[in-house]
């Protein structure tokens, strides 16, 4: 007998600003614990010193007016106005235009262009308060809605995001949060006034282009459905240490994120033999049953010793999966292979979809958006379509949307 759940859902929405003025997100959403690139244009380079490191794999080769580089001498809102005036004097357009021309080649999200800020000033300044006030100078420039406090005699970076971070304390100014990016420290923190009405950015932490980074490639065998077959999975091993340096976010980021072209490249030339004649249900159970096997269950505190929730390119890397970690990797594959809508369900201490098929399927459901939604449970081991775990069966999960 099908049951449909009648959900009035909570939408997963931006940050909400019920926050006390200081505060840390300790707890992240609970789940299962049992079971061609452009050319700088000429006109815009110029003779200077150049600065190497490597993001990611890739060597970097920046030039950078020396006059630009400037030392922020203190943690005083003075200095860090002397700074952004000293610099505003100088050729500082050459180091932003690499920053827009880098974003782009490297394809960088929101989080992709602050680190790779945050890891230039630290190759160009030795102190902590230089590379605070580089940050913020090139990342208001930017147009991200970035400000600039003191603790002690340090300077902090501020940033506001577009979507929760959890374990990253965190300022309510004028009713937004403003994540402390920098030393945590128990000290009294003291905010400074600049506004820039024109800095309205916030940081996305959503990957929504394959990231460009090395082509170093590692690979997994993954077992195909209880069988004696097997497919190799190749995947950008250095996208896998950019994710390590991302903070842990709100399960929508997972849901939204696209997967790497080459682990793209990789999952159709293995999965889509097996997927060829299948009816569009037949698709979605061998997708699902190929998750559930596919991967060793163990829960975050077990493998990490904290929660970490993947990217896709991730659950091929670690050994261990978890409840969410396989919903969003199922999600994505149904969405690329079959091109279904999928939603993502969470339950008090567990994660699931649900998928919109373009006929009648009988299961369990949940009706959202007045469509139907076929619960699909990627830790379910050896489920159908449209079977839920015993004990969220009458249970109205909070609905995450999931882009087509």
């Amino acid at each position: 007998m099908d049951s449909t759940i009648l959900v009035r859902p909570k939408i997963v929405v931006p940050l909400d600003n019920s926050s006390p003025d200081l505060n840390k997100e300790d707890n992240l959403p609970q789940k299962e614990e049992n079971d061609p690139p452009k050319e700088m244009p000429k006109d815009q380079t110029f003779e200077g010193r150049t600065v190497e490191f490597l993001f990611y794999g890739v060597e970097q080769r920046l030039n950078i007016d020396p006059i630009s580089i400037v030392k922020c001498e203190e943690a005083t809102e003075l200095a860090v106005s002397n700074y952004w005036s000293k610099v505003s004097a100088t050729n500082y357009k050459g180091v932003y235009n690499q920053l827009i021309v880098n974003k782009e080649k490297y394809q960088l999200n929101d989080w992709g262009i602050y680190d790779y800020t945050k890891k230039l000033s630290e190759i160009i300044y030795s102190d902590l308060n230089s590379q605070i006030a580089f940050q913020f100078f090139y990342l208001t420039q930017l147009g991200y809605d970035v400000k600039v406090a003191r603790a002690g005699a340090s300077l902090l970076l501020l940033v506001n995001f577009n979507h929760q971070i959890y374990r990253v304390s965190y300022l309510t100014i004028e009713g937004k949060k403003y994540f402390i990016m920098t030393n945590d420290r128990n000290e009294s923190i003291y905010t400074f006034k600049e506004k820039f009405p024109s800095a309205t950015k916030k940081i996305d932490l959503t990957v929504r282009n394959s990231l460009n980074l090395s082509s170093t490639n590692a690979s997994r065998k993954l077992a195909i459905n209880d069988t004696k077959s097997s497919v190799q999975i190749n995947y950008p091993i250095d996208n896998i240490q950019f994710f390590n340096h991302m903070p842990q976010t709100d399960f929508t980021v997972y849901f939204n994120s696209s997967i790497s072209d080459g682990t793209l490249k990789s999952l159709k030339k293995s999965l889509e033999p097996y997927l060829m004649g299948k009816s569009e249900q037949e698709k979605v159970q061998f997708l699902l049953t190929f998750v559930q096997t596919s991967f060793e269950y163990k829960t975050d505190q077990e493998q990490f010793g904290k929660e970490k929730y993947f990217m896709t390119d991730e659950i091929i890397h670690y050994p261990f999966a978890d409840c969410e970690d396989r919903s969003f990797f199922f999600a994505q594959l149904v969405r690329t292979f079959v091109g279904l809508e999928v939603i993502g369900l969470s339950y008090p201490q567990h994660v699931a979809t649900a998928v919109k098929f373009n006929y009648q399927v009988n299961g369990d459901a949940i009706l959202f958006n007045q469509s139907k939604y076929i619960v699909c449970d990627p830790t379910y081991i050896g489920a159908l379509i449209g079977m839920c775990m015993p004990e969220f069966q009458r249970v109205s999960p909070t609905v995450i949307q999931v882009r087509n």
